[in-house]
């Protein structure tokens, strides 16, 4: 599949302390399988980072360095391509955010998203719903967000769902 990017949401270790070590370490571990089958692809990773919540898993960050990495402040809880933003001082920084981001995306020619990250019912779904709105093509694993919620059935409407990493890549390849 052509003009396809992955957006890692929020996997820093303020978020990563609030769950569960075991199911942790299996995303992490699924995640690093994404990574390598981005470095032989030559896909680009977009990592968000939610401001003052610290610096992405340091695991994480030791895949990266044979792969395209882009990090990009999170300032605001907006899904990061959720909503059309109102111009109003107070959105300033989502709308800093949402343009940095989509910027990256055109310069890299993304129009497909893997999409991977702590809090799947919360900022995975918000920014799996807001990609699809603003007319990328979602891709979603079960294996590649936390497992705290089993089935958001939002994944399975908005975005090419699927139960394993697996499956979504022989999807795409």
């Amino acid at each position: 599949m052509e003009n396809l990017g992955i957006l890692v949401i929020d996997m820093q270790e303020d978020f990563i302390g609030r769950n569960k070590p075991r199911e942790i370490e299996e995303l992490i571990q699924y995640q690093k399988k994404l990574f390598k089958f981005a470095h032989k692809k030559k896909i680009p990773i977009f990592i968000l980072e939610w401001e003052n919540c610290g610096k992405t898993s340091e695991e994480l960050i030791s895949e990266l360095s044979n792969n395209k990495t882009y990090f990009i402040p999170k300032y605001e809880n907006n899904g990061f391509l959720n909503e059309d933003l109102v111009w109003e001082e107070d959105s300033f920084k989502e709308e800093y955010q949402n343009k940095e981001l989509s910027n990256l995306l055109e310069k890299e020619q993304i129009k497909n998203l893997i999409l991977t990250g702590i809090s799947k019912d919360a900022c995975v779904l918000a920014t799996t719903l807001g990609a699809k709105r603003r007319g990328y093509n979602p891709f979603t694993s079960d294996e590649l967000m936390n497992k705290r919620k089993k089935d958001v059935y939002e994944f399975h409407e908005y975005s090419n769902h699927y139960e394993t990493l697996q499956e979504l890549l022989e999807a795409i390849c």
